[in-house]
């Protein structure tokens, strides 16, 4: 086991106790609670937590650009001939960060019924509006085939 000043037990918490060893001195821990910087959990049995704050923290700030997400393009298997079509991915990402299951999402340009296919698989209830039939039909034969596998 390793020895130093980050291995003691410190108000309670014993590291070695889990085969750990702390990753702060005890001492920095007490100034770091006297200002504090540290978490500590309501419940029973759970351990101290540092508080970390973006600004103090290295790396890059997460961008309003996101580039890791492909293009729905023409050998795509979610591809809908609609021009605007969005990837699942990105509508995902932004439901999943934006709302929780039971909450509305609301797509009021539904062309192939992107938005409403993933609110649907993630849980939340949906409302989708677009003028073009065409575009009605065929979000509503996308939104028959996920409830279909849901219940399935």
């Amino acid at each position: 086991m390793r020895k130093g000043p980050s291995g003691d037990p410190w108000r309670g918490f014993d590291p070695a106790s889990k085969g750990n060893h702390g990753k702060i001195a005890t001492t920095v821990l007490d100034r770091l609670d006297a200002e504090g910087r540290i978490y500590w959990p309501g419940k029973e049995g759970g351990w101290h937590r540092l508080k970390a704050y973006p600004d103090e923290s290295k790396g890059k700030a997460i961008q309003s650009i996101w580039t890791d997400t492909k293009a729905v393009n023409s050998q795509a298997a979610e591809r809908g001939d609609y021009p605007t079509q969005k990837p699942e991915a990105l509508l995902d990402r932004i439901l999943r960060a934006s709302s929780k299951p039971g909450d509305l999402v609301l797509d009021c340009f539904g062309g192939c019924g992107t938005a409403a296919a993933v609110a649907q698989k993630l849980g939340r209830r949906w409302i989708g509006c677009d003028i073009n039939k065409g575009a009605i039909q065929t979000t509503a034969k996308r939104l028959r085939g996920i409830i279909a596998e849901q219940i399935a």
